[in-house]
């Protein structure tokens, strides 16, 4: 399709009006070409269900390396395509720290809090959440706290 586009550009003066650019043939695909297929070859992220890259540092767009995009469960993950306890490979959601262990909620730079605290709130197997963020305060709910209006 580039060489039909470049020979009709051939005969024409469509020069930068086109924005068309010829890369060496042994120069790297960009990480995020445009008009390219998103895949291993063309996306450092990950790919979302419309074929776009996606940057895969998203909690719900969360990956790397071209493949599918996944969506971490806020209450029990994070998007950490870097790797997390284990470095499995294809996993890109993790808990921030041992949720089995922790008795309150996980903040997410790994400590395992009581869970009672605005910026800090939940309970047992979750991952905190910040209520003050959102204009709401932590109470006392069934299982542990959870962020209520003021």
């Amino acid at each position: 399709m580039l060489r039909v586009a470049l020979a009709l550009c051939a005969g024409t003066a469509c020069g930068s009006r086109t924005e068309l650019s010829v890369a060496p043939r042994d120069a790297e695909v960009a990480p995020e070409a445009e008009g390219a297929a998103c895949g291993p070859a063309t996306c450092s992220g990950c790919c979302d269900d419309a074929g776009a890259c996606q940057p895969g540092t998203a909690q719900d767009a969360c990956g790397l390396g071209g493949q599918e995009c996944q969506a971490c469960d806020p209450r029990f993950d994070v998007c950490n395509p870097q790797g997390g306890e284990s470095l499995v490979v294809g996993v890109v959601c993790w808990a921030p720290c041992p949720l089995r262990e922790c008795a309150g909620c996980c903040t997410l730079d790994g400590k395992c809090v009581a869970g009672d605290a605005d910026d800090a709130c939940g309970g047992p197997m979750r991952v905190c959440s910040d209520c003050a963020s959102h204009a709401m305060v932590c109470g006392p709910a069934e299982n542990g706290h959870a962020c209520v209006g003021r």
